[in-house]
């Protein structure tokens, strides 16, 4: 006969983050129960579609008691995920390769789509994954051996794991007491007393609107009723890739319809003028399912917001006329959520940025640095500071008598006698920043310890679209031409955390330096 069993609690909320524990906890009175086994699954919709694509990560984790019963003569077992499902983020081809990103081909941030439809999945596995786990009890048999109740098996709630990291002083959930464990103040979207229509399967509090937090510490992030701290981000129109900030959502049970996320956009123009525009999100996700849990995006990219707007009918050359000349030179970019009844349930913090259309803004040189922030998240940082490259280059020689030199006919034809084995070239580059507020350089603590860092690169030899037609540019020549678009690719870099030095001036300025080395080093020929 089978034992019974049950789950006590689950995750800490729907969304949680793989940088604190994941905890799933279960308890029986039978004392023949040795342990419990847990099938850790994973949702994979571009592998299958059975099953609502969960499948197995062939992950089998056992949970053994917690200590001895308790007065009611329950066992407890408690299992912790977090180590094991921080493995499973990958990085993406779409994000580092792709023009725009995201684009509508991958993601449209105004419409829900599901997490794990394969057009989508190789972007958001970058920054999400779901879970959930299939549990089973182990119980010792009269004779002494274990036997396993395959069929008596129950599942957890399932959860999306983030990769979010925590300051040990940052409070995240509106509870009585301290809490950085659970991650409700990075989870928009609607609040009801029903703890399945929050983001806490384990009855935790939200706060207000002010309490809110978006994926990234950028400058430019103001709380909702609040302005940002100047110097913000800035934009350029000639940049590529990665202009969007994330943010996580949950909605209460869609079978009534009628939510939406509304996207507002507010745009000043170069005279000062503001405008502000919306575009709205359907209003139901083409998933169903227990954790209708997500990340989304303030979609931010200039180019392709304008494209947005106009196929929206809404905000027609506000950021870019009909030729592409800039029209604005700021945007703050925000979300409500919105019920049923037209009621907003919630509003997102919002993020406000500078836009130009000059990569060195008549600077000195400029170097665009992506990285993965400590919320999981992309973020970009416009360095103008001073720039220097050094080579360093070692190598393995050998003597060696060349075949020149043999036979009867043989002739100095200045071969070698000293030949190179192996020759390998570092290439160093040190970076001192422009000048930088106390805001920027705590955030630009970020960059340097950072897990993934990339370097923007132009890619020279492409003919792209510029004010005389298509031509062929070069980072010298680009901006001469007008080029609408600068070709570019990311290149990993590593960067060498002994190098790093803050300065500071007794006027409260301050100076980063730091230096690093492309992780794909130019490669050297081997002698003959």
């Amino acid at each position: 006969m089978a034992v019974q069993w049950n789950i006590v609690s689950n995750t800490h909320g729907r969304m949680v983050t793989c940088q604190k524990p994941i905890v799933i906890t279960m308890r029986t009175n039978n004392i023949q129960v040795s342990h419990f086994k847990i099938d850790l699954q994973i949702r994979a919709l571009e592998e299958t579609l059975d099953d609502g694509g969960w499948i197995s990560t062939e992950l089998n984790v056992c949970a053994y008691p917690d200590g001895p019963p308790d007065n009611n003569n329950y066992t407890y077992y408690t299992v912790n995920f977090a180590e094991y499902c921080s493995n499973y983020f990958n990085l993406s081809s779409q994000v580092l390769m792709d023009s725009y990103c995201p684009n509508s081909s991958i993601i449209n941030p105004f419409i829900l789509t599901d997490p794990g439809v394969a057009s989508t999945t190789n972007f958001n596995y970058m920054f999400q994954r779901e879970f959930r786990a299939k549990i089973h009890p182990i119980t010792i048999t009269g004779d002494g051996a274990y036997d396993e109740e395959t069929d008596n098996y129950d599942f957890c709630k399932e959860f999306m794991c983030v990769n979010l990291n925590i300051n040990d002083n940052e409070t995240t959930s509106a509870n009585s007491v301290f809490d950085n464990i659970r991650i409700n103040d990075f989870v928009n979207g609607f609040v009801t007393s029903n703890s399945n229509n929050a983001n806490n399967y384990g009855q935790g509090s939200y706060g207000s609107d002010k309490r809110q937090k978006l994926l990234t510490n950028m400058p430019g992030v103001a709380a909702v009723g609040q302005e940002p701290e100047e110097p913000v981000q800035t934009i350029n129109l000639k940049d590529k890739k990665v202009h969007w900030v994330g943010y996580g959502w949950n909605f209460n049970d869609f079978s009534a319809g009628g939510h939406i996320r509304k996207h507002y956009f507010q745009i000043r123009s170069l005279s000062g003028v503001i405008n502000t525009v919306s575009i709205s999100s359907s209003d139901t996700p083409p998933w169903t399912q227990t954790n209708p849990t997500d990340i989304g995006w303030l979609y931010i990219n200039p180019i392709q917001l304008q494209f947005a707007l106009d196929s929206y009918g809404v905000g027609a050359d506000l950021i870019l006329d009909g030729s592409s000349n800039l029209m604005c030179n700021r945007i703050k970019a925000w979300v409500e959520f919105i019920d049923s009844s037209g009621t907003v349930q919630r509003t997102s913090p919002s993020f406000t940025y500078n836009v130009i259309n000059s990569v060195n803004d008549k600077k000195c040189k400029r170097v665009r640095f992506i990285f993965i922030n400590k919320r999981g998240h992309l973020d970009w940082f416009h360095c103008y500071g001073t720039q220097e490259k050094s080579v360093s280059v070692e190598g393995v020689t050998y003597e060696r008598l060349s075949e020149l030199y043999k036979g009867v006919n043989a002739k100095n034809a200045s071969a070698p006698g000293l030949s190179n084995l192996q020759n390998k070239r570092t290439d160093t580059y040190k970076i001192i920043s422009q000048p930088l507020t106390k805001r920027w350089a705590e955030w630009l603590q970020e960059l340097i310890t950072s897990p993934m860092v990339w370097v923007e690169d132009f890619v020279e030899g492409m003919e792209v679209m510029t004010n005389t037609g298509q031509q062929l540019v070069t980072q010298d020549n680009a901006e001469e031409l007008g080029a609408f678009i600068w070709p570019s690719k990311l290149n990993p870099i590593i960067i060498d955390k002994a190098s790093y030095n803050v300065y500071n001036t007794e006027d409260n300025v301050h100076y980063m330096e730091f230096k690093y080395i492309k992780a794909n080093q130019m490669t050297i020929q081997k002698g003959y």
